[in-house]
């Protein structure tokens, strides 16, 4: 009897110990993941601005944001571009900020660029 309930109690011991373990590698999981499901800000918006105003022809830049993991981001921004400015010119300058931003932060993984004229003033 009394070899009984020491099997038993060995056996609640190892069910308590796994339990935590998955308990703690659960947290760890949820608290990892949490920043990315929010969609956290990855990089600080001044930072990627300072890129983007760099590049001549730029008239200013809003709505810029990151998603993703530290080493994986997605970017995702307007760049106000002058209005008369031809559309393959235009073109041309969204490549330029995507490629320097690219240069700057390796850790984008994909950078989308929305081009527009800018706000008129009121």
């Amino acid at each position: 009897m009394k070899l009984t309930r020491l099997i038993v109690a060995m056996v609640l011991l190892a069910a308590l110990v796994v339990a935590v373990f998955i308990g703690y590698a659960g947290f760890q999981i949820a608290r990892a993941t949490t920043a990315i499901l929010s969609d956290r800000i990855v990089i600080a918006d001044a930072d990627l601005e300072r890129v983007v105003m760099a590049v001549p022809g730029v008239l200013g830049c809003h709505q810029i944001r990151t998603r993703g993991s530290a080493d994986h981001v997605f970017l995702d921004l307007h760049v106000w571009l002058p209005p008369e400015m031809r559309l393959t010119e235009a073109h041309d300058i969204s490549h330029v900020v995507k490629d320097r931003l690219m240069a700057r932060y390796p850790q984008i993984a994909d950078a989308v660029i929305h081009i527009e004229p800018p706000p008129l003033a009121r």
